[in-house]
């Protein structure tokens, strides 16, 4: 549940990258408009709604974006009047904003991928996205944009990113009708995730 999945969403869909075309470089962090930013808010609360149902604590997306780009959580909220310096009162400040830091001020932004065949889709949405939705559907808070997100990419490389995932597949938690959520109680996934291994 610490993963920060989903990677920060690619431009706009009439702009993602098609085999045998020269794209050129782009940065994620200039790319986080504040809807861009608004949606990945989001998708990360209900990563954060399903560890606690799980009683897990875990970063927000805010904490990941501070902590590992090195830009603030808060920002003044606006100028002292007589003094003309930044004021006490402080307001935190949004992914997009945080993000725009990161590559206008800290330098420190990264570029995107160029390549359809991006292990941010092809490995991240099978292998990081899916376990979410069925940990989400399995505690009754399901992750609905997760679950679009995967469909709507699906349609785009003509393929079931859903069931893809050979580890899920090999657990039961994928079947020939698609995902299997009720392969294992919840009390069966505490007891893995103590142990390590489902029990025979």
């Amino acid at each position: 549940m610490s993963r920060m999945d989903p990677p920060p969403p690619p431009p706009p869909l009439n702009d993602m990258p098609v085999a045998d075309v020269i794209v050129e470089p782009w940065y994620q962090g200039k790319c986080i408009t504040p809807k861009v930013g608004r949606l990945m808010e989001a998708l990360d609360l209900e990563r954060i709604n399903i560890a606690k149902e799980l009683n897990i604590d875990v970063r927000t997306i805010y904490e990941h974006f501070s902590w590992s780009f090195h830009v603030p959580l808060e920002t003044p909220l606006g100028k002292d009047e007589k003094s003309g310096q930044d004021g006490e009162t402080m307001r935190p400040l949004s992914v997009s904003e945080m993000n725009q830091q990161m590559h206008y001020y800290k330098k420190n932004d990264v570029l995107g991928p160029t390549d359809p065949e991006s292990r941010y889709v092809i490995e991240d949405v099978p292998y990081g996205l899916v376990l979410t939705v069925i940990l989400g559907r399995l505690l009754n808070c399901p992750a609905s944009l997760h679950e679009s997100g995967i469909h709507i990419l699906s349609a785009m490389y003509g393929r079931d990113f859903l069931v893809e995932n050979v580890l899920l597949q090999g657990l039961g938690l994928i079947d020939d009708d698609g995902l299997n959520v009720e392969a294992y109680s919840m009390q069966e996934w505490k007891e893995m995730a103590r142990l390590g291994y489902f029990r025979e």
